[in-house]
């Protein structure tokens, strides 16, 4: 069905879930000896911390845009944001 949920880890699949389910609790019961359920080291990494580390992209479609914006100094792409 469309409730299919894989564990990157393990590989176990659950689908056919119920309103009341868990996906923790349920990963939990049928795949008590992934890495990932157990605490283990795994590859891992929170969206979060993805996001903040991609490079940043430069929304142009040619070279002479990105040309421009850098010759001038000031450009609306490379604000800070915290």
């Amino acid at each position: 069905g469309d409730d299919r949920a894989m564990c990157f880890t393990c590989s176990v699949c659950l689908v056919c879930w119920e309103p009341t389910d868990e996906p923790w609790s349920e990963h939990e019961r049928h795949s008590p000896n992934c890495p990932f359920v157990k605490g283990e080291h795994t590859q891992n990494v929170p969206l979060s911390v993805t996001l903040a580390t991609s490079p940043a992209q430069f929304p142009c479609t040619d070279g002479t845009d990105r040309i421009a914006c850098f010759g001038s100094g000031s450009c609306p792409h490379f604000l800070a944001a915290a």
